[in-house]
């Protein structure tokens, strides 16, 4: 199964990026593994609306017609770490090709988007910005992979 990242983003961050490439090169060695960055919908703040059409347009162009999406929203399903590693292990186990991960900018995801997605989970009931949330997403995708494999990363 292919894990897919498809992210928004309108800057780059020194951390962020450095998170990225360690979690991407870990998730590398257990999965194959796409951290797919597109750019963000130029406007400001008062026009909300065509900013989420306009990313509604990006993420839709982006996704892959095979792919299992799942939407990170805070209103989502939330999961401790062994929940999400068993939810990955069923997705894996039903022959799901592609997973993809979908986070939102600014104002989180489109509700278009939203009807696309076949699942949404919360990382926490806190609002992150999406830098955040996407580094803690790539820790969990890891670590859930770590315990699918038996692998000594997570302690109880």
């Amino acid at each position: 199964m292919k894990i897919t990242i498809l992210s928004i983003r309108n800057q780059e961050e020194k951390w962020v990026t450095e998170a990225e490439t360690l979690y991407s090169e870990k998730i590398s060695h257990l999965a194959k593994f796409e951290d797919k960055v597109v750019r963000a919908a130029k406007g400001d703040r008062a026009a909300k609306d065509q900013k989420l059409q306009a990313e509604s347009a990006i993420f839709q162009k982006n996704f892959s017609t095979s792919a299992f999406i799942v939407g990170m929203d805070e209103r989502g399903q939330s999961f401790d770490t062994q929940k999400f590693a068993k939810k990955m292990q069923q997705w894996m186990n039903c022959g799901t090709k592609e997973l993809c991960f979908v986070i939102g900018g600014a104002y989180g995801l489109p509700e278009d988007v939203k009807s696309r997605c076949r699942e949404q989970i919360s990382l926490s009931p806190l609002t992150f910005n999406h830098w955040l949330a996407k580094v803690v997403l790539m820790e969990q995708i890891y670590r859930g992979l770590s315990i699918c494999k038996g692998l000594p990363y997570h302690n109880e």
